[in-house]
């Protein structure tokens, strides 16, 4: 009975079956089925269920009310036994941003899965807002500042963006050499989460020069960076790129940095959870991150 209550739990934490189902992998069937036990068993109705989620009863309500705050505190018993077991096991459900997922995650990746063989890795890509409760993902970086939340974030990283492009794109279109000149160019733009795009773009001084404004230059407006540097690297374009992204290029000679007294705004990479602090898993995921993002920004 413990169990369909924690299911019971989960069911109303994330609104309906299917995103419990879509969570754990128990098919629909199943979680119907034990939480009909669930309501023989109390001789009470706890949900009504329909196609578009479900809705709690007066008596669905209380038992939430009572038996939430005890899971949270099994969850936690449960994790301090996890913390004795040295190889991390169980799916996570991992968000990453696209760029840096392809960039610098994945080429990496098969360091965490041999030094953690029972992990299995789930990787998600989301390009809008989201709400990480709904959704019960277990872990998500994001690179926009997360909206208020009952999950805890974290700041684990920092970048800032800068404009390139080829020595090949100067060759046939010319420099840009003035913010304000930039008529004559196709310059690729980003698009933010909540689907917004800025009327103005603003040159961030990296010294005592001063700040600069123009309006919204951009004729292509794509959703990820990875996007916009393909874009770029086929010499068709000039964008704004991480710099953690265009350095190496950069010093190879094959891209070159516009204004370079300049940046069109620095960023950070946020942590959310929906895991405890204390789950194995997350401590090894946070700790792969936060390498990943120090060797990114030279710390080791």
């Amino acid at each position: 009975m413990i169990e369909d209550i924690l299911l019971f739990i989960k069911v109303v934490q994330a609104g309906s079956i299917f995103a419990v189902e879509k969570k754990t992998g128990i098919p629909r069937s199943t979680i119907s089925r034990r939480l009909d036990q669930l309501e023989e068993k109390t001789g009470k109705i706890l949900l009504v269920r329909s196609l578009h989620g479900i809705e709690l009863t007066e008596a669905g309500r209380q038992m939430y009310n009572s038996f939430e705050p005890l899971e949270s505190q099994l969850n936690q018993k449960l994790n301090n036994i996890e913390e004795e077991i040295t190889e991390v096991s169980k799916r996570i459900n991992l968000v990453l941003p696209l760029t840096f997922s392809n960039s610098f995650f994945l080429p990496r990746v098969g360091q965490l899965l041999h030094e953690n063989k029972n992990m299995e890795l789930n990787i998600i890509h989301n390009f809008t807002g989201f709400n990480m409760k709904k959704e019960l993902y277990d872990i998500a970086v994001v690179t926009y500042e997360p909206a208020q939340q009952s999950q805890k974030v974290r700041k684990i990283g920092k970048d800032k963006e800068i404009l390139v492009c080829t020595p090949e794109y100067i060759a046939k279109h010319g420099l840009w050499k003035a913010p304000e000149d930039f008529e004559e160019h196709i310059i690729v733009g980003r698009q933010t989460p909540d689907g917004i795009i800025s009327t103005k773009t603003i040159f961030f001084p990296e010294g005592k020069h001063p700040q600069k404004q123009i309006p919204n230059p951009t004729k292509l407006i794509l959703s990820s960076w990875l996007e916009a540097k393909t874009v770029v690297m086929s010499h068709q374009a000039i964008s704004g790129l991480p710099l953690s992204l265009a350095k190496d290029e950069i010093a190879a000679g094959k891209l070159i940095r516009l204004f370079p007294n300049y940046h069109l705004g620095e960023f950070y990479y946020y942590l959310i959870r929906n895991i405890d602090e204390s789950d194995t898993r997350y401590q090894v995921i946070f700790r792969f991150l936060t390498k990943i993002l120090s060797e990114l920004n030279g710390e080791e």
